[in-house]
């Protein structure tokens, strides 16, 4: 059995919902430990009782220890500090042999075991971004991404999680384009034969790579030249307004749209109604849309109009990039 672990708020709900979906038809049997950020989230998963899912609140994650956090960090942040943490909580307090951090906005269409099997005995698993030519932000953004990180329960894979805990903790609202939780691992291969990095093409194929390749195959089983994509990280996606969804700012290609996003937000759409009929109330979504510009200008503080014009930015980079669901049951 594997053990996997992710994390979100209400917002990104249905996103860890499509995770273990895709889990389910590719990756049993297995244990997803779910870390909810807010307490919306947690009361939804534990009316919906999902199967070989563990949830864990956010206070087992947060703890006194790390209090200090919340006070320095923003919510991203402290997201993305969670990480370590959540990997070391399940190796301390589950009996895991080994944990895989995987981004809740990720999602499978192959089994992950053809990852397993070319990480082999190593105690760490690294998956590039792989940037298309034009869209190289290793230098803000580094060589690799959090997205399918194996931390095994041994000497090494302790070393480098302490090692990623520790930049991790470097966060600060201050530094809002500083990213050192991803940065810290570009010289992780460098450092020791235990950490593996994961070649498999169809390995985090994104956003910012899939323009690269020849998207084919079946909605069932896409493929990237000629490769099985495993899984696909679904950066920027979101529900809009309209009833569309907005896929990202980088280009998508056609193929891509059909075969990749067009079943990810069945699915999306599918489990928005499911999550709807089962936990009344319910209509927390991550959406994105693109409001009046001066209205919004004048109601917003320093931060969140550097966030409100990083929106405008990506949404008019990527305004042609819609699509709507099939509308599958």
């Amino acid at each position: 059995m594997t053990n996997h672990c992710t994390l979100f708020d209400k917002n990104y709900l249905l996103y860890g919902l499509a995770l273990h979906a895709s889990l389910l038809r590719h990756a049993a049997p297995f244990r997803l430990f779910m870390l909810a950020m807010d307490e919306t989230c947690e009361a939804a998963l534990r009316t919906l009782a999902l199967e070989h899912v563990v949830v864990v609140p956010l206070e087992h994650v947060i703890t006194e220890r790390y209090a200090f956090v919340r006070e320095r960090m923003s919510f991203g942040q402290i997201c993305w500090t969670s990480q370590p943490l959540l990997c070391r909580h399940v190796l301390d307090n589950f009996g895991a042999e080994s944990v895989t951090y995987l981004e809740s906005d990720s999602y499978f269409f192959a089994p992950p075991e053809r990852l397993f099997e070319e990480v082999g005995a190593g105690s760490v698993s690294l998956v590039p971004h792989a940037y298309a030519p034009g869209d190289d932000r290793t230098a803000t953004s580094g060589i690799y991404c959090v997205q399918f990180n194996l931390f095994r329960d041994d000497a090494e894979g302790r070393r480098f999680l302490d090692l990623w805990e520790e930049a991790c903790l470097r966060y600060d609202r201050s530094r809002t384009g500083y990213y050192p939780g991803q940065l810290c691992m570009d010289d992780w291969p460098s450092r020791s034969s235990a950490v593996c990095v994961v070649r498999n093409k169809g390995a985090g194929v994104a956003p910012w790579n899939v323009s690269r390749y020849l998207v084919a195959g079946t909605r069932d089983a896409p493929t990237v030249d000629g490769v099985p994509v495993v899984f696909y990280h679904f950066h920027e996606l979101a529900f809009m307004q309209s009833g569309e969804f907005f896929l990202s700012s980088y280009p998508i290609p056609p193929a891509a749209r059909e075969l990749i996003y067009g079943p990810y937000v069945d699915e999306l759409d599918r489990l928005r109604r499911h999550v709807e009929r089962a936990v009344p109330g319910f209509r927390f979504r991550k959406t994105f849309e693109s409001p009046g510009l001066w209205r919004s200008l004048a109601k917003l503080s320093v931060p969140a109009l550097r966030s409100y014009l990083r929106f405008r930015i990506l949404y008019q980079r990527g305004r042609k990039n819609m699509i709507r669901s099939g509308g599958n049951a």
